[in-house]
C-alpha cells in the first residue's frame, strides 16, 4: 500500500481524488496554490446522467459521481433546454436535462470531507518542480516546503506544471487548447431553465460563447477562443466585451465578478498521462469534452479511474478511463475537428445551416453517435 500520496490542484478532479484516497485510509496531502474555491472559471453546467449514460460502458461511476454532487446540496438551478445560435442568429433548440452548481461550494465540501477522513490540506502552496528520487519516493518542491511522496497526482489544469516537471507530453498543438473567460452578472433577463450557446467566427473563433443561468436572475457569461487565434492577436477580453454589448438579456444587468481567464484543453486525452510515480487527472489529462467544453463530470470520473487503476492496481489506466468516461472525449474531438472546418467560415456555415437538423445538432453537441461522426473521423 502506498504510504504517502500528494495531489497538486483542488479543482473537481483533485478535490474528489483527495476525498477518495483519504476515505480509503491512504495518507494524502492536497496542495492548492490559491484558497480552495477561490478562483473558479467555469460555466458550472453539469448534464444529468440520462444525457450521457449511453456514452459510457460502466455506468456505476457516473451515477456515483452524480449522486454525490446531489447529496452535497450544491445545485443552484436545473436546466431543461439548450438554444444554439450560429453567426449570432437563433439556429436550433433541444431538450437538455442538466443542472448548474455552485462550484466553489462543491470544491470546499469535497476537500472538507477529505480533511474529515484524515487528509491534509496545504493552501497557497504553489508547485515548483520535482527533484531526485530517494528511497523509492520522489521529492516535490512547493512554495514553503519540499515533500517526499510515493505518488504525485497532477490535477493542476492545463497546461500542467506537474506534467512538465515529469516530462509527460500532451502531444497538443496550439489548436488543441483554448483560452476561456467567464464573468457573472445579476439582474439578467433569461429563463433559468435555458442555456444559450453561440458559435460565431467573429466573437469566438475556434470556440463558442455561452449564457448559463444560475437562478435568481444570475448568469454565467463567457466564451472560449482557440489558442492559435489568440496567438494571431485575438483578445478574449475584448471579445467578451463585444459579446456583452450584443446581448439584449444583459441590458439592465450588473457585473458580480471581474472577468477571469483560464486555459482549457480541447484536444482529447493528452499523449502521456502517467509514469511510475506521477499520474495526471482532470484537465491536466485532457478530460474535457472537446465539442462542448464539459469537464466537471469527466474530471471526477478520471479521479475514480486513476484511484482504481493506479492506487488499487485493478486495471490499466487507459482502459479504465475509456470504461468510465467512454466515447465522450473521442467523439467530441472528432466533432470539434469537423465543426471547425465548417462552422467558422462563411461557405461552411451556410452549408451547416442548410443540412444540419435540430436532432443532428443536439446529438453532435452531446457527443452522441451519428452518421456525421463517421464523416468527422474521415476528415
Amino acid at each position: 500500500m502506498l504510504s504517502l500520496i500528494g495531489i497538486v490542484g483542488a479543482g473537481p478532479a483533485g478535490s474528489y481524488m483527495f476525498y477518495l484516497l483519504a476515505k480509503s485510509g491512504f495518507k494524502v496531502a492536497l496542495h492548492e496554490q490559491y484558497r480552495v474555491g477561490e478562483r473558479v472559471v467555469c460555466g458550472e453546467l453539469v448534464p444529468k446522467p440520462c444525457e450521457i449514460e449511453d456514452l459510457v460502458a460502466n455506468k456505476a461511476p457516473l451515477y456515483e459521481v452524480s449522486n454525490l454532487i446531489s447529496s452535497l446540496d450544491v445545485r443552484v438551478c436545473e436546466t431543461e433546454e439548450m438554444e444554439v445560435y450560429l453567426d449570432e442568429k437563433f439556429w436550433v433548440s433541444f431538450r437538455f436535462q442538466g443542472y448548474v452548481i455552485d462550484k466553489p461550494r462543491l470544491l470546499k465540501k469535497l476537500v472538507q470531507m477529505g480533511i474529515d477522513e484524515g487528509g491534509k490540506l496545504f493552501e497557497k502552496s504553489r508547485f515548483y518542480g520535482l527533484h531526485e528520487y530517494k528511497q523509492d519516493a520522489l521529492k516535490a518542491s512547493f512554495s514553503n516546503q519540499v515533500e517526499s511522496y510515493e505518488l504525485l497526482v497532477g490535477a493542476d489544469g492545463f497546461p500542467s506544471s506537474v506534467a512538465k516537471a515529469a516530462s509527460l507530453r500532451s502531444g497538443y498543438s496550439m489548436s488543441d487548447w483554448a483560452l476561456c473567460v467567464n464573468q457573472r452578472f445579476s439582474s439578467v433577463k433569461l429563463d433559468e431553465g435555458v442555456v444559450k450557446i453561440f458559435f460565431s467566427r467573429d466573437l469566438a473563433p475556434g470556440g463558442f460563447a455561452w449564457l448559463i443561468p444560475r437562478g435568481d436572475e444570475v448568469v454565467n457569461v463567457g466564451l472560449g477562443v482557440r489558442m492559435e487565434q489568440v496567438k494571431r492577436g485575438v483578445n478574449v477580453l475584448a471579445s467578451l466585451k463585444k459579446f456583452l454589448a450584443k446581448l439584449r438579456e444583459l441590458e439592465d444587468s450588473k457585473p458580480l465578478t471581474l472577468p477571469q481567464l483560464k486555459p482549457i484543453p480541447v484536444g482529447g486525452y493528452v499523449m502521456n498521462f502517467a509514469s511510475d510515480k506521477v499520474v495526471l487527472i482532470g484537465d491536466a489529462a485532457g478530460t474535457v469534452v472537446p465539442v462542448d467544453g464539459a469537464g466537471i463530470i469527466p474530471s471526477m470520473l478520471s479521479s475514480q479511474a486513476a484511484f482504481n487503476s493506479i492506487v488499487l492496481r485493478q486495471a490499466d489506466l487507459k482502459s479504465t478511463l475509456s470504461n468510465y468516461i467512454g466515447s465522450m472525449i473521442d467523439n467530441g474531438l472528432a466533432y470539434r475537428k469537423l465543426g471547425e472546418k465548417l462552422v467558422y467560415n462563411k461557405l461552411g456555415s451556410a452549408l451547416v445551416k442548410a443540412l444540419a437538423t435540430p436532432s443532428l445538432v443536439e446529438k453532435i453537441l452531446k457527443a452522441k453517435e451519428t452518421w456525421a461522426l463517421l464523416l468527422a473521423k474521415i476528415f
